[in-house]
């Protein structure tokens, strides 16, 4: 998804539909390759609960450097791991 978004040869609106938070740190950390009057959009959430998030906008307040580390950080954290504090003994 994030290939193909960055990929694109003129100025589009480009919408994500994801609930994976990788898919947002990746496109946020390749946000440098797109055309600078396109805009790149998040569609995340399930059932009634659907919202968009606007990731030029998140780009241009973190800035290029912030979202640059992004993809590595989010790696490196595995912020998608749940970890068990506890297991039931038998």
């Amino acid at each position: 998804m994030v290939y193909h978004a960055c990929n694109i040869n003129y100025p589009a609106e480009i919408v994500i539909r994801s609930i994976d938070t990788d898919i947002a740190a990746i496109m946020l950390g390749n946000m440098h390759p797109l055309k600078n009057d396109s805009v790149a959009w998040m569609l995340t959430g399930t059932g009634n609960n659907l919202r968009y998030v606007d990731l030029t906008k998140m780009h241009a307040e973190m800035g290029q450097l912030i979202c640059h580390s992004l993809p590595e950080y989010h790696a490196i954290t595995g912020c998608d791991i749940i970890v068990r504090s506890s297991e039931k003994e038998n």
